[in-house]
């Protein structure tokens, strides 16, 4: 029978604990360094990656500013052709304005020329006047057509003399019947409102402008039927105011032939319902004639309106015929 040796077994039991423990430290040891290696390794990948993404977040901000360079450059770019393109705005919208501007002159140029060469028949006069209505404001073009036969009808009657003895004759010169009297009226009616404005376009119509387009004032030595001033064109005093005397009685108003008394001048008188408004002159000329205020109207130059005087006639004194 075998006898075991218990402090042998005690001391083989020591042997082989203080072994584990040597092996379970070196196992542990191997692991810590392991895993120290492998931290050390990861960290110094971290510390590359770190320097990786210092250097590329270096990299972005210097294209960052290089980009807010580029955007602030492009930015005073835009505003300068922002600004151009406002000036150029303003500038179009002129020029816009100015192209309307001349498209409707050049309309109204058109539409007058039409007027002006307007084709006469054969056997027709064509007789074109430019007058004003609005109290010298809107210009108007009026082409006539006067038949031949209607101008020699005038032209081969009597031509009256008018002593001043019997100024009554002047009448037989008043023709507010003629039809073309009666279309020129009608013309301006239609163009004017109020009775002051178409007393004065009517005025303006037989007023010499200076220019071609008009009833010009010059002397003659026969007295005039208005058919004849039209066609003509003209003619002396009296004979502008035989041919607005007509225009008057055809529109329907009350009408005078006004001659000096030393026999240098015929003009007309109007009788209106309301004393003018639209005279230049401070002072509104007229005559009382029947207990009715007429007012003077020169009808030769240009831009006198319905009540007021030349200077030159001012002292004269007057004969007044009604008609």
């Amino acid at each position: 029978m075998l006898e075991v040796d218990a402090s042998a077994v005690a001391r083989r039991s020591r042997v082989s604990g203080s072994a584990v423990a040597i092996i379970l430290l070196i196992l542990v040891c191997g692991v810590l360094g392991a895993y120290n290696f492998s931290l050390q390794l990861r960290l110094s990948g971290l510390i590359d990656e770190n320097d990786q993404l210092r250097s590329e977040l270096s990299r972005l901000q210097f294209e960052i500013s290089q980009l807010r360079s580029e955007y602030d450059s492009l930015k005073l770019e835009y505003d300068s052709l922002y600004d151009d393109y406002i000036s150029l705005q303003s500038d179009y919208s002129a020029l816009s304005n100015e192209y309307e501007a001349l498209r409707a002159e050049f309309d109204r140029l058109k539409f007058e020329y039409d007027l002006i060469f307007e084709e006469a028949p054969s056997d027709c006069v064509a007789v074109t006047v430019v007058y004003y209505t609005k109290f010298g404001l809107e210009r108007h073009i009026m082409t006539l057509s006067i038949p031949y036969d209607v101008y020699e009808y005038y032209s081969e009657k009597p031509h009256p003399s008018i002593p001043i003895s019997n100024l009554e004759v002047a009448r037989v010169y008043i023709t507010p019947d003629e039809p073309i009297i009666q279309e020129i009226v009608s013309r301006i009616r239609s163009e004017t409102e109020g009775e002051e404005e178409l007393a004065n376009a009517l005025l303006d119509f037989v007023q010499d402008k200076e220019y071609a387009l008009c009833v010009r004032y010059y002397p003659t030595y026969e007295f005039k039927y208005p058919v004849e001033t039209l066609v003509e064109m003209g003619g002396d005093c009296d004979t502008h105011a035989f041919l607005y005397a007509s225009l008057l009685k055809a529109a329907g108003f009350k009408v005078l032939l006004v001659f000096s008394t030393d026999g240098t001048h015929v003009a007309v008188a109007v009788h209106l319902e309301e004393e003018p408004k639209h005279n230049l002159q401070s002072s509104v000329w007229y005559f009382t004639y029947n207990g009715l205020k007429y007012y003077y109207a020169e009808t030769t130059g240009w831009g006198w309106r319905v009540g007021d005087m030349p200077e030159q006639f001012k002292d004269k004194s007057w004969y007044l015929i009604e008609v």
